[in-house]
């Protein structure tokens, strides 16, 4: 068997991903903050690019400098690593710095560092109770027996104690508590609402109590199931752990619109917002320096600049355009949407939006990935306009979200003694809004908006 090299041409037609292509892509799949600081470093590695109107910075004295001193004092003051301390005073506790705590930011932590220092207690309580930060767990329990942090802390049990109860009287209300079951008898008691039967139920009984079995707790304890029950509905209303708003990741986060949708006159306005971003021109300099200059390498090298400079511009202008299509079939195909609510949300999908701008899917995709819209409604990721649903009487579909709406106004409405199963959802759905669901889409679309089953809704009326 024989074997030769052979030389073939063929013609193939086939996508090859350039550096500008790929740039190109960058730019439009970037949010507005994102692309932002994505210009400013090619405004650095691009001497040719330059603002249109540079920023400019503050000129005087800041007016709030002095103040911003003071409070930095105060700060130091409060947090420093060797507070003032009582001229009696004959031993010293060495206090933890204040970034040692984990579970929550620093900014929360030195908030309640300043709680306990500004509470009217012994010096030593305050110092283990800013110790006994650093053993409290993502949620704000300290379940750790109190005889092994006296051993950790080279302190009694007693003071422990008192520590533990200082952490419990800060804001939020809880904190050191040793158990979900010992916050909740805590949250009781402060509010003067905590009896014998309800301590007991919450301390031996809290899983069936979560789980809905309210006769069961009740014949446990041989009480009324509306006393039961009533405790049940003031479980539901406190929060579930005492540090959960102080956890990272939970405070708020302030994103910009990408675009905004306007109603002026009866018609819905799209405008894409570019106000976040440098405007950028050529630089006249470099420009002028081009017609002037006889060096050839200068020549090469600012021609290649403006070349580069020239298809980021374009890669802006084409993303704009992008943007604003896509934002103009979101709004045609969720007009109902935006003139009466989340009821009458329609099915849109990717492909759709693709086929009546004639690009690609893959472009639509990139176009709303991380962006928001502003709407009438509210701000939206610009991917909730994108949803599955199903068929009803109108023909045109209903999205998810309608049905979810629509389900939740029937639960709102039931006999809480005997709530709709998720079978019987689906027949009224059916027979009263003509939306053809079935049992366990019912189930899957309450599960994700955090409605319970129809067993754990059930109330004994009181």
């Amino acid at each position: 068997m024989s074997e030769k090299l052979d030389l073939n041409l063929e013609n193939v037609q086939k996508l090859v991903v350039t550096p500008k292509l790929r740039q190109a892509l960058t730019i439009l799949q970037l949010p507005a903050y994102d692309l932002a600081n994505y210009l400013q470093q090619e405004m650095a590695a691009n001497p040719v690019l330059e603002l249109d109107r540079p920023w400019e910075e503050p000129v005087g004295e800041d007016p709030y400098q002095s103040q911003d001193a003071f409070g930095q004092e105060w700060l130091e003051y409060w947090f420093s690593d060797t507070p003032p301390q009582p001229v009696n005073r004959r031993e010293h506790v060495t206090v933890l710095p204040v970034d040692r705590w984990y579970a929550l930011g620093q900014d929360k932590l030195q908030e309640l560092v300043l709680q306990i220092r500004t509470v009217v207690a012994s010096h030593k309580t305050q110092e283990l109770a800013v110790m006994l930060l650093d053993y409290l767990d993502c949620s704000g329990f300290l379940p750790t027996v109190d005889a092994e942090l006296a051993m950790a802390t080279k302190s009694t049990v007693a003071e422990i104690m008192a520590a533990r109860r200082l952490l419990q009287s800060l804001e939020p209300r809880g904190l050191g508590c040793y158990s979900l079951a010992d916050y909740l008898c805590l949250e009781l008691r402060a509010r003067g609402q905590l009896n014998a039967c309800w301590e007991k139920a919450i301390s031996e009984y809290l899983p069936l109590l979560a789980a809905g079995r309210v006769m069961q707790v009740a014949a446990a304890l041989d009480c009324p199931a509306t006393d039961i029950q009533e405790l049940l509905d003031l479980l539901q209303l406190l929060p579930p752990r005492p540090g959960g708003e102080l956890a990272p990741g939970r405070q708020n986060q302030f994103v910009l619109p990408d675009v905004v949708v306007a109603k002026e006159k009866g018609v819905y306005e799209i405008y894409v917002n570019e106000r976040s971003l440098p405007r950028l021109i050529l630089s006249p300099y470099y420009l002028q320096l081009l017609r002037k200059t006889k060096e050839p390498n200068v020549q090469v090298y600012i021609s290649e600049r403006i070349r580069a400079a020239t298809w980021l511009v374009r890669s802006l202008e084409q993303r704009r355009q992008t943007l604003y299509n896509v934002a103009l079939a979101i709004v045609a195909g969720q007009h109902d949407f935006l003139e009466q609510g989340f009821s009458h949300m329609r099915p849109l999908t990717l492909s759709q939006v693709a086929t009546s701008l004639g690009i690609h899917e893959s472009t639509v995709s990139r176009a709303v990935a991380n962006k928001y819209m502003q709407t009438p409604r509210g701000m939206y990721p610009m991917r909730f306009f994108f949803t599955s649903g199903v068929a009803d009487s109108s023909g045109l579909g209903l999205a998810k979200e309608g049905v979810q709406s629509a389900m939740r106004q029937l639960i709102a409405e039931e006999d809480t003694s005997a709530p709709w199963s998720d079978q019987d959802l689906a027949d009224l759905l059916l027979r009263d809004k003509g939306i053809t669901i079935s049992r366990r889409t019912v189930g899957k679309y309450r599960e994700e908006m955090g409605i319970l089953s129809s067993r754990r809704r059930k109330r004994f009326q009181m």
